[in-house]
């Protein structure tokens, strides 16, 4: 999460609490293909996601799959430009 965030271990941050609307489609682009490659790639998204409670506009992440870092860009969503993604069950699609 620090990594996502670009906060160094002795950096200050100040948190606020924001109600966010459910994500109705999200659709992610593997800035390489090796990602695509790996068996069920969608399944492998889907669990790794549960490990963030909210996606950005222009937001990279990283998903960890046996042994090798993934990094997936958020290229589209809707309805907003953040949305929650807690137990939420969105539409998924690669670009």
């Amino acid at each position: 999460m620090m990594e996502n965030l670009l906060v160094g271990e002795e950096d200050e941050v100040r948190i606020t609490s924001v109600t966010l609307q459910k994500g109705s489609y999200v659709a992610i682009q593997p800035p390489q293909t090796a990602f695509i490659d790996v068996s069920n790639p969608t399944a492998i998204l889907e669990t790794e996601l549960t490990n963030y409670a909210c996606l950005m506009e222009g937001e990279t992440i990283n998903i960890h799959y046996q042994g090798t870092d993934f990094l997936i860009d958020v290229v589209e969503w809707k309805p907003d430009k953040q949305i929650g993604i807690v137990e939420d069950d969105g539409n998924l699609e690669f670009k």
